[in-house]
């Protein structure tokens, strides 16, 4: 019985669909793997496998839904508009050379 990707508990895919999936290169997904960033599963040989539901979560975390990816993007900017105390004021000069003055 042959089983749809994605819709047993054990459907794998192989090396190179995986990177297909992930939109990466195969050189990339071995750097992955041996960073424990995935976890690969040995068949025959030399042969990866990849389960695919890790794929599916690691494609979530590539390609967030536009809603999260807005949400990202929102909390960013409001970040950006918020000043932190800052210990070095900077003045300039005509030269455009910075003289930095330590407040405190």
């Amino acid at each position: 019985m042959v089983s749809k990707a994605g819709s047993g508990r054990f459907a794998f895919v192989d090396a190179g669909e995986a990177a297909r999936l992930l939109g990466i290169d195969r050189v990339t997904l071995d750097q992955w793997i041996r960073d424990g960033r995935l976890k690969s599963h040995r068949g025959v040989g030399r042969e990866a496998f990849f389960r695919t539901a890790e794929i599916e979560t690691l494609y979530n975390e590539l390609h967030p839904s536009a809603e999260l990816a807005e949400a990202v993007a929102a909390d960013e900017r409001e970040s950006e508009g918020v000043e932190e105390k800052n210990f070095f004021t900077q003045k300039t000069r005509s030269t455009d050379a910075r003289v930095f003055k330590i407040t405190s």
